[in-house]
């Protein structure tokens, strides 16, 4: 696949993926995790980009938490362009930063926004999509891109997209955005899915950098004056104790609500590709072979009657007997057992650990 020139890409790997622990913790979160013998997904996420932007283009915008870790995971990136953020205020703060670093080293970036902890495949259908996308830009560098994924279901996990009218010259299966919309409930869901004009929301975005900051100072004035108090600063990348001056009054808003809601040059691209947030537990067996049980076996397991469970052990040995449908999960010092059912009540557990401050097993 053809390297695009003005490529930039920023991945955005601060989140904590709660819904995946005790796997998943506050030292060590989703897009850190290997499962199975798939490497780790932010170490997926940079591959997927292999071939379509240089190494020296990537950047990654991540916590301060784990900045070192991702550096150790990720040599081939220039270590200053692992960037940390001060505080945690939601992507469109850390969407803000990265552009407006890429903009100091390249006034004519164009900048692919990718989340850190998502599935993606086929690689080959990934890279043309954007290439696809990167033509449109070409004819529309005032656009903001959004990357829809046409919906398997009617899922209430996900925000959507609605589409408008098909781009009367395009090759790339671009549409005008009519509005995006929040998380639906079951009915309203299913009257999205049913009507074939939405799409979800995976977070993947594709712009001119200097056309996203014009959208920022105009919408986001606070991040745009925060950010020019730096404009001095020699170093390619402030030093951390100059971004916590400013970072942490950013406001706390999403890039979709702050920006891409309130701009009227926006176009959605329908993707290629297959697309899993893999958000919990049950996702695992999405992406995983069953053995003749059903069961989805990650490390050392022995099954004895037992059917259609998910387990990971760690590193050690689970035996089950005589169970269907749980998900076991078995790290060094906590062991998880649900049904598969209950999942997402993993993320009503770990906030009563946060609420009785028991950090150990946080």
């Amino acid at each position: 696949m053809k390297e695009i020139g003005m490529l930039h890409v920023m991945i955005l790997a601060g989140g904590s993926g709660t819904r995946f622990w005790p796997k998943s913790r506050r030292h060590r979160p989703k897009q850190l995790l290997a499962f199975g013998d798939r490497p780790p997904l932010l170490r997926e996420t940079v591959e997927r980009v292999s071939g379509i932007v240089d190494a020296e283009r990537v950047w990654v915008i991540t916590s301060d938490r784990y900045a070192e870790e991702v550096r150790q995971m990720l040599p081939e990136v220039p270590a200053a362009q692992v960037v940390a953020e001060p505080a945690a205020r939601d992507t469109a703060p850390a969407v803000a930063l990265g552009v407006w670093l890429i903009q100091r080293q390249d006034p004519e970036a164009r900048i692919l926004v990718l989340p850190a902890d998502h599935v993606v495949e086929p690689v080959r259908r990934f890279q043309e999509t954007v290439q696809a996308a990167n033509r449109l830009l070409d004819r529309s560098p005032d656009h903001l891109l959004v990357f829809g994924i046409p919906p398997r279901d009617a899922a209430t996990g996900y925000g959507y997209i609605q589409r408008g009218e098909p781009l009367e010259v395009d090759d790339a299966g671009a549409f005008t955005v009519e509005s995006f919309r929040e998380k639906p409930d079951r009915q309203t869901a299913e009257l999205y899915y049913k009507s074939g004009n939405y799409y979800w929301n995976a977070g993947m975005f594709f712009f001119e950098g200097r056309r996203m900051l014009e959208c920022i100072q105009q919408f986001l004035p606070e991040i745009s004056k925060g950010l020019a108090t730096l404009d001095d600063c020699p170093d390619p990348v402030p030093p951390s104790d100059q971004l916590a001056k400013v970072y942490p009054d950013f406001p706390q808003t999403s890039i979709d609500y702050g920006v891409m809601e309130k701009c009227d040059t926006r176009l959605v691209v329908e993707a290629s590709f297959q697309w899993d947030d893999v958000g919990s537990w049950p996702a695992l067996a999405r992406h995983y072979p069953p053995d003749s049980d059903g069961n989805i076996c990650l490390g050392q397991v022995q099954s004895l009657d037992s059917s259609h469970n998910i387990v990971e052990s760690g590193e050690g040995l689970v035996a089950l007997i005589g169970v269907h449908d749980l998900i076991v999960v078995r790290t060094g010092d906590i062991t998880l057992v649900c049904r598969r059912e209950d999942a997402e009540r993993v993320k009503e557990l770990r906030g009563r650990l946060e609420a009785a401050s028991d950090e150990k097993h946080l």
